[in-house]
């Protein structure tokens, strides 16, 4: 086994210094006096001390290397979490759009029926145009929603858990609709207030529910179901974010929060998303995040203790 490189540098110093020393004390009986086995006994102990200190600059400069590294990986990963989320956005707002980009096809065909059939009014026309208003503003307010999902705000403050839910179920609603998944949401107290930040922890909820539905279409079961259960006891709040895609293997259960690590098929899957709510979680949150097979799925527990709560 290879030594640490300040290991053996000490190793060879102490070896070197006690050759040097029981040297000098052998000749020395003959040749040398009290006072010039002192002098040389000095400056052996000066030289092993630059020794010492020159070992600590290699093991300084050595950890800061490593942590210079660990943060550089840590940033890679961080944006690699950053783009997939972006794609799964993308995705999210194509659901989110095409129904009302259905709607106002439909209107402007209508239009177009009437004119050919001579029974286009100033009534019909002023309707056909409310109804087109109408649609685009609300294609324009999923965009400032999407948008002020991914405001990077950093200021803590007080906010009702049950709008970070409903902010996060937004977000990926019409994606769970068009997948068939059915969504139920448990929340006793609806005035149930966090401090800290909001958007973070809707974006962590957003993850959890997309990896409860990619589990559910692979999964194949008839009726899908994601659910989101809120608990308060002993100073702590849960949140627990549950499916029923039959689970995963306890092999690989336990290494589902380690970068690069994904269940997914090759290629559906970055294994950042997981690492990086736990992170969230953990770092920004001063909570805890966890995950365990339960009622033919998987349940997601976010807990966080009462100190972050009103």
């Amino acid at each position: 086994m290879k030594l640490p490189l300040f290991i053996t540098h000490a190793h060879k110093r102490i070896r070197a210094t006690h050759f040097l020393v029981i040297f000098i004390l052998l000749i020395n009986i003959t040749f040398f006096t009290i006072s010039s086995i002192s002098l040389i006994l000095q400056i052996i102990l000066i030289i092993a001390i630059i020794f010492h200190n020159k070992d600590d600059e290699i093991l300084k400069k050595s950890l800061d290397e490593q942590n210079s590294e660990l943060k550089k990986n840590q940033m890679f990963m961080i944006q690699q979490a950053r783009l997939a989320s972006a794609g799964e956005m993308i995705g999210n707002i194509a659901h989110q759009w095409r129904q009302p980009l259905n709607s106002l096809a439909l209107v402007t065909q209508r239009l177009g029926l009437y004119q050919e059939k001579g029974l286009l009014d100033e009534k019909k026309l002023e309707e056909s145009l409310k109804q087109s208003i109408d649609i685009i503003q609300n294609m324009s307010s999923t965009i400032d929603d999407f948008r002020n999902f991914f405001n990077p705000k950093k200021e803590k403050k007080d906010f009702l858990l049950i709008e970070s839910i409903n902010n996060a179920y937004a977000i990926v609603e019409a994606s769970l609709a068009h997948a068939n998944i059915h969504y139920e949401l448990s929340l006793n107290n609806k005035n149930l207030q966090l401090n800290g930040y909001s958007n973070e922890l809707s974006q962590v909820i957003v993850n959890l529910l997309n990896n409860a539905k990619d589990a559910l279409i692979s999964s194949g079961a008839e009726y899908k179901l994601i659910s989101i259960k809120v608990e308060e006891s002993e100073g702590k709040v849960e949140i627990k974010v549950s499916d029923n895609g039959g689970g995963i293997c306890d092999e690989h259960i336990a290494k589902i929060f380690e970068p690069y690590f994904s269940t997914k098929e090759e290629g559906k899957g970055t294994g950042v998303g997981l690492y990086m709510s736990r992170t969230i979680i953990e770092d920004h949150m001063s909570g805890q995040l966890s995950a365990k097979n339960c009622d033919g799925g998987v349940c997601f527990i976010i807990g966080l203790m009462q100190e972050g709560l009103h």
